[in-house]
């Protein structure tokens, strides 16, 4: 059965961009693939942005500010930049109205992985009855989206750290409660790059637990690694000796035939004898 929970094509039709740009790629070339923060829906958004200000001419100096910021932008979310933030923002603020619009009261439980597509058509095709001016409506979302950037990170839209409005927070659900030392159990928060509609998907609540790159032709060319370690012990070495490998975008091989160990755990079943009645 297909219950028709699809997610947008933006991540699946970068993937494919990214493939089919080459030929006979190596299996440490794989790893930008998965890093690969481009979101076509964002980008797009901002150039509607832009468009629909260039229309109205507004004199706020912020929303000049954001228009320039978005102007320039080559649709990479990446951390330490303004304008994903921008869009994520204004893309909150539309999706929010045009739910309104044909459910009221309706827009905080509303659930789609599709949405972002849907309002990718709206505004493409712009269709009468659902808004009586779109660009408008874009500069209405811009000034909301404004509004609640002020008050996270500032009146300076140039100086919004997108990483910082997603940060990473990786929390041990028992020891990282503990009072005092229960810091030291967790990792974050830290910025962080990616979003919904990229390759490396990364929102708020969900994130890229491995990365894994296996070449089927030879596998000891196979590449693998967690976010944090192998050991859920504090005290071990292991415990996120992967995690500056998995936030920079690195990888570690895959050992099969020729394993090289630096400790070995040796276990010796014993068979014991029971007496038959």
């Amino acid at each position: 059965r297909v219950d028709g929970h699809f997610a947008a094509p933006y991540r699946a039709n970068q993937i494919r961009a990214l493939l089919g740009s080459r030929a006979q790629w190596k299996p440490e070339e794989m790893l930008a693939v998965q890093k690969d923060v481009y979101s076509a829906f964002d980008h797009f958004l901002a150039q509607q942005v832009v468009a629909a200000f260039d229309k109205q001419k507004s004199d706020r100096p912020q929303l000049r500010e954001a228009a320039t910021v978005l102007r320039k932008w080559n649709g990479q979310m990446e951390k330490g930049v303004a304008a994903p933030m921008v869009t994520s923002l204004v893309y909150q603020q539309l999706l929010k109205l045009m739910i309104e619009r044909v459910a009221v009261g309706m827009a905080d439980t509303y659930q789609s992985f599709m949405a972002r597509s849907v309002v990718e058509k709206l505004l493409r095709e712009r269709p009468p009855g659902w808004f009586p001016d779109y660009d408008a409506l874009l500069l209405r979302c811009l000034t909301g989206a404004l509004d609640q950037g002020v008050k996270i990170q500032g009146s300076s839209v140039a100086r919004w750290d997108f990483g910082q409005f997603q940060e990473l927070r990786i929390e041990s659900p028992v020891a990282g409660r503990l009072p005092l030392i229960g810091k030291y159990f967790n990792i974050g928060p830290v910025p962080m790059s990616g979003s919904p509609t990229s390759v490396k998907q990364y929102t708020r609540r969900l994130g890229p637990s491995l990365r894994m790159v296996i070449d089927l032709g030879d596998l000891e060319h196979s590449f693998a690694n967690l976010a944090t370690g192998e050991s859920g012990q504090r005290l071990s070495s292991h415990y996120k000796d992967q995690w500056d490998a998995y936030y920079a975008g690195r990888s570690f091989p895959m050992q099969f035939g020729k394993v090289d160990a630096k400790d070995v755990l040796l276990v010796k079943p014993q068979v014991q004898a029971t007496a038959r009645p």
